[in-house]
């Protein structure tokens, strides 16, 4: 199906190149943000939520809850899409109901995102407060946004309602408001409009560059928002319910590209994995691709390309050049924006790498992850202060984080503070991760015997899957030879610490022998 879009592309993708070359430019000194409380979406994440002093981001940010009718009287249920059929239930919602809440906001947000100009909080986030019954100001705090996008949609005899209201938190005001009431088909005529009013409100003028939403047949595009709501949840049995919505969908609108895109993503989730193996993988590239051919401007597929090419491929110059692409469509989506500084850090071009990921993390601040890879960043780039102050942030987050203070003892480590690195390393609650902290402050602080004991264990207990781990420790404690074996265990494990060869301070007594430049050509992460 043509879309509504097409004309502005040109425009827009001119824009978003200078807003990428931009953030490649910019000082980093005021780079790191901090985040008071939240948390969401990846496994690990517990935030406790704290009262800092107030800060609501900057003037062009943008922040979309669930279009979810919780007011007395909204009538939420009235109508319901297909998935609510099922009788699942989400809290008070029909799982129609919810589904609704989330297509909604998360078709604005796909569309407020391709604006340069705009910081657009990612749906991780913004989801987070789904039923949380946050006040206006503490969420936006959380979000770290200075604007919040709501509303409610729900089903009718007759079609759709949707009523959306846009706030300045930071002012106390509502800026704009309005309701719409038609047909189902008529939903993304709703949507655009939306869409270039609060660009407008937000940053004058943008609205302008608003891309327009896909038009679809209505039916298909109630089966593709109950896919991806069911695809959010992740348990196997929505996992398999989204792959089967999405693939209705294409029976309806065969050229519908996002569906394409979705279906990949869903075969590249470990659910499908497991049961299919890299069959599934090729599977998804196939899909993937042929998004691309229907929809070459589609950021979300070369995303998915990339991140294909980094963690099965090990193409890391080809995972560069796909996240290069969807940066050049889609400079403001979070996503898109960790998965390039992800590919820029594994060829060692650290500087960049931490300027995007600061990026994402201002659209993408509950998701604890990026915070981590923050600080794992800069100590491959030798900035070891700022890798203990992001660290301190994600601490003041949760303190439990998997593996926060073994982290935190490397960089203690790089500092040559190994008896603190040794107190840092007992305080994590991760077995893995304490037991090989423990290892390297052990060695740094000539203690062979112990550390040898601990290194023992670990070789019986995990010794198939953290062949990377092995080697890091080998090369600290200056036994190259074994560390090379294990290096090419790793590799053959297909281990994927072996995307962070370059710039790590406990791999570098391998530097200067003749093996590892050998090693780094072979695995292209330098030219021959």
């Amino acid at each position: 199906m043509p879309k509504t879009y097409t004309t502005k592309r040109s425009r827009r993708i001119s824009a978003s190149i200078a807003v990428v070359l931009a953030l490649l430019t910019w000082s980093l000194r005021d780079h790191i943000p901090v985040f008071p409380g939240g948390g969401r979406a990846e496994s690990g994440d517990k935030v406790k939520l704290a009262r800092p002093e107030v800060y609501y981001g900057p003037v062009n940010s943008i922040a979309v809850l669930p279009f979810t009718c919780t007011s007395p009287g909204s009538g939420t249920g009235s109508g319901d899409i297909p998935a609510s059929e099922s009788g699942n239930e989400t809290g008070n919602e029909t799982m129609g109901d919810a589904a609704l809440a989330d297509g909604i906001a998360q078709s604005l947000i796909d569309l407020l995102a391709g604006i340069p100009g705009l910081q657009v909080t990612s749906s991780n986030s913004s989801f987070f407060f789904r039923d949380k019954g946050a006040a206006m100001p503490v969420l936006a705090e959380r979000l770290k946004v200075r604007h919040v996008l709501e509303g409610c949609a729900r089903m009718t005899a007759g079609g759709i309602e949707i009523s959306a209201r846009l706030t300045d938190v930071k002012a106390r005001s509502e800026k704009w408001s309005k309701s719409f009431s038609g047909k189902l088909d008529e939903v993304f005529i709703f949507q655009n409009e939306i869409t270039s009013a609060a660009a407008d409100v937000v940053v004058t003028g943008l609205g302008k560059d608003a891309p327009g939403a896909w038009v679809i047949d209505p039916q298909a595009w109630l089966l593709f928002i109950e896919g991806r709501y069911r695809y959010r949840l992740r348990d196997p049995d929505n996992v398999r319910q989204a792959e089967k919505a999405f693939r209705r969908v294409l029976d309806i609108e065969p050229e519908f590209a996002p569906a394409m895109l979705e279906l990949g993503r869903v075969y590249m989730d470990p659910v499908m994995v497991a049961t299919q193996g890299r069959a599934g993988i090729e599977r998804a590239r196939e899909v993937i691709l042929g998004a691309l051919r229907l929809d070459p401007e589609l950021a979300g597929a070369y995303l998915e390309l990339s991140r294909i090419r980094r963690t099965i491929d090990w193409d890391w110059q080809g995972s560069l050049e796909a996240a290069q692409k969807a940066l050049e469509f889609q400079a403001g989506n979070a996503d898109v924006l960790s998965n390039a500084s992800m590919a820029l850090f594994t060829l060692g071009k650290f500087d960049p790498a931490v300027v995007l990921l600061n990026e994402a993390i201002k659209r993408d601040p509950l998701v604890l992850q990026k915070l981590q890879k923050l600080g794992l960043l800069y100590e491959f780039s030798g900035k070891y202060e700022e890798a203990l102050s992001a660290y301190r942030m994600l601490q003041g987050l949760n303190p439990d984080y998997p593996a926060l203070h073994a982290y935190r003892a490397r960089v203690l480590l790089a500092r040559s503070m190994p008896q603190a690195a040794l107190e840092e390393a007992d305080k994590e609650q991760s077995p893995f991760w304490r037991r090989y902290a423990r290892i390297l402050s052990l060695i740094a602080l000539d203690r062979p015997d112990e550390a040898d004991s601990l290194l023992q264990q670990m070789i019986i207990e995990n010794g198939d899957d953290a062949a990377y781990q092995v080697a890091e420790i080998y090369a600290f404690g200056g036994d190259v030879d074994e560390a090379f074996n294990w290096l090419h265990r790793a590799w053959r494990q297909r281990d994927g610490g072996m995307s962070g060869l370059i710039g790590n301070h406990f791999l570098s007594k391998l530097e200067n022998d003749a093996r590892w430049p050998d090693l780094l050509t072979r695995l292209s992460l330098v030219k021959p």
